[in-house]
Formats: C-alpha cells, sequence, structure tokens
C-alpha cells in the first residue's frame, strides 16, 4: 500500500482532489455551519469520483475548531471505485477558515 501511493498515478490523484477542495473552498465555506460544509464537501467528492466504478464513496467529518473561532477541522476519507487504480483509499486531515 505504501507503494501505491508513492506512485505517480495516486499522486495524480490525490492533486486532483486537494484541487478539488480548493476550487470550491470559497463555496463551501459560504455556509458556516459543520453540517452544511460536510454536505457541501462530500457532494463536491463524490462528483469527483462519481464514475470511478463500484466501491467509490466519499465520508468527511467537519467541527469547529475549539481553539480557532472560525476555523474548522475537517477530517474526510475518499476511496475510488475499482476502476480507478482498483479501488484506493485517500484520507487527509486539515484546518481551514
Amino acid at each position: 500500500d505504501v507503494y501505491k501511493r508513492q506512485a505517480l498515478p495516486y499522486q495524480l490523484l490525490l492533486g486532483r482532489v486537494v484541487h478539488a477542495i480548493g476550487w470550491y473552498r470559497s463555496e463551501l465555506l459560504s455556509e458556516r455551519e459543520p453540517a452544511a460544509v460536510q454536505q457541501g464537501l462530500e457532494q463536491v467528492l463524490r462528483g469527483l469520483i462519481a464514475d470511478s466504478g463500484l466501491g467509490a464513496g466519499v465520508e468527511a467529518a467537519v467541527k469547529a475548531d475549539p481553539k480557532h473561532r472560525g476555523v474548522l477541522e475537517i477530517a474526510l476519507e475518499l476511496k475510488t471505485g475499482r476502476g480507478v487504480l482498483g479501488g484506493v483509499t485517500i484520507a487527509l486531515q486539515f484546518s481551514i477558515g
């Protein structure tokens, strides 16, 4: 699994995921409620992997950062369908705000 994550196709996929999050950042944050941001983020990423085949899915968890007002902590897990890299999982954690 470590070797798969180091491979160029995986890195390109990861780049697309990060780019999609960045592209929709302002739209995602237009609603400051964590539940709304979670729903929007999952919708954007599901659209990105929709044609990847069976087994594709996205789960996100969004909560307010207790130490920094206006900052959201986001954890997400994206799994491509079998048609993309045989079904690979990307897990990311980051703060946004």
